[in-house]
């Protein structure tokens, strides 16, 4: 519609979230790779594709009627990565919710995706777990709204996957007890909605950042990575072209190979099944 001339305010609104969910889609995947120089490069591509044009159109969209002004500056405030003045906007934005009933749970779902921003930036592990808190107290908030939507028990997963990243890369700890949170709030999740692909999505990564526990603490993964393989290969079938799915059956595969090599067997198959799938992600994404 844009590109066809029909440039008013409702159109680059709604252009503006498209892009940011997208960005933020995005840099959820990005964040999962493992390698520092590819994940960078990821986050930097999707700053230009996706995340600056977001900025650009919701920018053109402030004049748009029946939206909170406040909410659309939290949004704007979001995506240049000004996290408080995003934080202080969805306060103001609070006051328009008896206009809009439907705010408040908006309100929540981006304060949850701000607070996990801030954590993700903070280097003190210890402080970043405070944000982590307020992310998941924000997300909570989203499933008291709407516990009809499935992006609360999202959210609260990608919260404890964060913890498991920094576990297993940082000072170390029990990862189960986030896993087991993070697979009952996925199995929530699916029953208010069995066809979405992203819940078995991030069903598949839990279960891929608790083999690679398992393999530092120098126990048997194979049967955990297996249960990732399936489940990833659930969302395929739910959505052919979830990349993401095709993505993680690769890491999975990868890590599993590793395992078998150091344990002086055969790894090759899981090694060609991971090309195939890493490639088959790069494809479609």
């Amino acid at each position: 519609a844009w590109n066809s001339g029909y440039k008013k305010p409702e159109v680059a609104y709604t252009l503006g979230q498209v892009l940011g969910e997208l960005y933020l889609e995005g840099y959820k995947e990005a964040d999962r790779t493992h390698n520092k120089q590819s994940r960078d490069a990821q986050k930097e591509e999707l700053e230009k594709k996706y995340r600056e044009p977001a900025v650009r159109f919701l920018r053109k969209g402030k004049e748009i009627s029946g939206e909170s002004a406040a909410f659309i500056e939290a949004q704007i405030a979001f995506y240049e990565k000004k996290y408080q003045s995003a934080l202080d906007k969805l306060k103001l934005a609070e006051n328009d919710t008896s206009v809009d009933p439907s705010l408040a749970y908006r309100i929540k779902i981006l304060e949850g995706d701000t607070f996990l921003a801030i954590a993700r930036g903070k280097k003190d592990i210890d402080e970043s777990h405070d944000f982590f808190n307020k992310a998941e107290n924000a997300y909570g908030g989203v499933i008291r709204i709407g516990q009809s939507d499935i992006r609360g028990y999202i959210g609260i997963a990608s919260v404890l996957e964060e913890r498991m990243r920094l576990l297993i890369h940082g000072k170390g700890g029990d990862v189960e007890p986030l896993v087991q949170r993070a697979i009952e709030l996925c199995r929530k999740a699916s029953i208010i909605d069995p066809q979405d692909a992203d819940i078995y999505v991030t069903r598949a990564y839990v279960y891929g950042w608790l083999g690679r526990h398992l393999m530092v603490s120098g126990k048997n993964p194979v049967t955990v990575f297996d249960k990732g393989v399936a489940t990833a290969r659930i969302a395929i079938q739910k959505d052919e072209h979830e990349f993401m799915a095709f993505t993680i059956v690769g890491i999975i595969k990868r890590y599993k190979g590793e395992y078998l090599m150091n344990a002086g067997k055969d790894p090759s198959r899981e090694f060609k099944e991971a090309i195939l799938h890493l490639e088959k992600a790069v494809d479609l994404n």
